[in-house]
């Protein structure tokens, strides 16, 4: 998907996360982070669909975040590719109007990523 389909514009973060489906909890790292959602580096990779609360902070603005999510793409270890980071990307569901516009004001001040990934958040 090029990336002037992509409804949110990406930025880079990296700090660790927090993930809860409600019967498991796992850890991983963000890569990057838009108003929409997030790149989770992790090997505990969910199933596509699954519904889960992501709990990371940005300690820029002195905030934590706990979002329901989904899993909408994700991108298994590759031995023939071992320098790409494995992980899933994940669409907000639920964002409240405060969390949206610290989320907003946060990363219009981040520098932007450009990626050819499949992922639309």
């Amino acid at each position: 998907m090029s990336d002037n389909r992509r409804q949110y514009v990406r930025h880079a973060y990296e700090t660790e996360i927090g993930l809860d489906t409600g019967s498991n909890f796992y850890t991983g790292l963000t890569q990057d982070l838009s108003a929409g959602g997030l790149f989770i580096a992790t090997h505990q990779i969910l199933p596509l669909g699954t519904t889960l609360r992501v709990k990371f902070g940005v300690p820029d603005i002195k905030r934590t975040f706990d979002i329901e999510a989904t899993v909408c793409w994700v991108k298994n270890f590759r031995d023939d590719a071992p320098d790409q980071t494995p992980g899933m990307g994940v669409r907000f569901l639920v964002l409240g109007d405060d969390e949206q516009e610290a989320l907003t004001s946060y990363i219009e001040n981040r520098e932007t990523l450009f990626y050819d990934d499949d992922d639309d958040f």
